[in-house]
């Protein structure tokens, strides 16, 4: 019972872990593509 009790605490972190990660990947990227589409524009970013 316990042993389960932290192996599903654990895979709670990882799942938060990969979702804070993936969340920041995604914020990187629109960030370089929005940069990327002023810099075609000629817009000053």
């Amino acid at each position: 019972m316990l042993g389960g009790g932290v192996a599903g605490e654990e895979a709670a972190v990882t799942r938060a872990g990969c979702f804070l990660v993936g969340g920041f990947v995604v914020v990187i990227e629109v960030a370089l593509i929005a940069s990327d589409m002023a810099t075609k524009q000629g817009g000053d970013v």
